[in-house]
């Protein structure tokens, strides 16, 4: 069973603090810094990417479309 630590904040988050947690793991969802866990397990991992130097692939952009297709679809239909 999976277990979440979490730790609001009430005030505006510095820079320095937020890598901290970023780098022990944690993710963000506006003021609530948060991240699964587990005793004795590892396998929920939190990755970040550098979105300025991130360059999708042909096949991500591909992907990428299709999601986009779908989603229209699916819309559509609800």
């Amino acid at each position: 069973m999976s277990q979440i630590q979490y730790f609001p904040f009430p005030e505006e988050i510095s820079k320095e603090v937020l890598q901290f947690f970023f780098d022990s793991g944690f993710r963000r969802n506006g003021n609530i810094l948060y991240r699964t866990s587990c005793c004795g397990c590892k396998d929920c991992l939190s990755y970040r990417i550098p979105l300025d130097q991130f360059v999708p692939s042909r096949n991500r952009k591909k992907l990428l479309k299709k999601i986009l297709i779908l989603r229209f679809v699916l819309n559509l239909r609800i």
